[in-house]
């Protein structure tokens, strides 16, 4: 037939995905036919897979080991071997444990465990590195009851296949210690509580004596940081200077005044007209409540002279004569009363 198809060097895109789909019904006929671990193995090795295309047999091991009703150990021996084969498999099922593990709440308990034990049989067989246990973090906020239940059934047959021993071992181990931060998280006391209390709960309590013990050595911790933070801060000198000079200049302003007295008061007391014409005047008569209640500010701030004439003016009650020194206590001394005056001042 006629017609032009494109270029002789054209290239044919499948974009239905109908090879994909084919190459999954292979894997999965592969699987379900195999009487044997070695001949399933054997079977799909042959099998023509682009680059890439190592993550469908991962997935579909997965998938097939899900819907079988109980755990089978031919699903586990098949990824190991694929796993110690070749290491791209190796970050397949990496990345597929992390998506298994963010959507695990969306399988059935069946499948949820059979999955789990699936994972257990390679982590334990060194067919997968440890280091992808680091998706797991075990807190209350970061958990769900399907997590848990896949994190017990993980780490149950774990510790069956190893021991409760060899398996503290590796996770102490410095080499993939930050692998394991979320297993035993030690950022706030009350996850780590809740860390203590979920391997002890699933009969694993044993791998949580380096948790105890950070807990039970957190307040010499914070007392140690107490201790070792710096002291608040003292006052700077140039900010007490200043609050000592706007000190004494609010003292001189309030003492100005007494000063200025010393030109215009004599140490006399005030005769009668005197006293007439500072009553006739337009301006009023300082109040006798405007001496200072400190006396001692008074004595030291101001000339003798200038203090002799301002309590000679000014009436004191006893206790306020008592804290005068002897030479100024004749100066104040009570004056005759307002009725001595003469009626004409008075009038005026």
């Amino acid at each position: 037939g006629g017609g032009g198809g494109g270029g002789d060097g054209g290239i044919i895109t499948d974009l239905t995905e109908q090879d994909l789909v084919n190459l999954r019904r292979t894997i999965y006929l592969t699987i379900m036919s195999s009487a044997a671990v070695d001949e399933c193995a054997h079977k799909l090795m042959k099998l023509k897979l682009r680059e890439g295309q190592e993550v469908e047999i991962a997935t579909m091991l997965i998938e097939c080991c899900a819907q079988e009703r109980t755990y089978l150990r031919f699903y586990g021996l098949l990824a190991e071997r694929f796993c110690l084969i070749d290491r791209a498999y190796q970050v397949c099922f990496d990345e597929l444990f992390a998506k298994q593990y963010t959507m695990i709440h969306r399988l059935e308990t069946n499948k949820l465990r059979n999955v789990a034990k699936l994972f257990a049989h390679v982590l334990h067989s060194d067919a997968l590195p440890w280091g992808v246990l680091e998706y797991i973090v075990i807190s209350e906020e970061e958990t769900t009851s399907s997590s848990r239940i896949f994190i017990k059934i993980l780490f149950q047959e774990v510790a069956e296949y190893m021991g409760l021993k060899t398996l503290r071992q590796r996770l102490n181990d410095e080499s993939v210690a930050p692998s394991f931060l979320g297993l035993f998280p030690r950022d706030t006391p009350k996850n780590t509580r809740f860390a203590i209390n979920f391997w002890t709960a699933i009969g694993l309590g044993g791998l949580t004596d380096g948790l105890r013990q950070h807990l039970a050595d957190a307040p010499k911790r914070i007392a140690a940081a107490a201790a070792a933070a710096p002291p608040p801060r003292a006052l700077s000198p140039l900010s007490s200077s200043s609050s000592s000079s706007s000190s004494s200049s609010s003292s001189s302003s309030s003492l100005m005044p007494l000063r200025g007295m010393s030109s215009s008061t004599s140490s006399s007391p005030i005769s009668s007209s005197e006293a007439c014409a500072s009553s006739s005047s337009s301006e009023p008569p300082t109040s006798r409540n405007a001496f200072p209640t400190d006396v001692s500010t008074l004595l030291f701030g101001a000339p003798l002279l200038a203090l002799e004439g301002f309590l000679a003016n000014t009436s004191l009650s006893a206790s306020s004569l008592a804290l005068l020194p002897t030479p100024l206590r004749a100066a104040a001394a009570p004056r005759a009363p307002l009725g001595a005056l003469p009626m004409a001042c008075l009038s005026a």
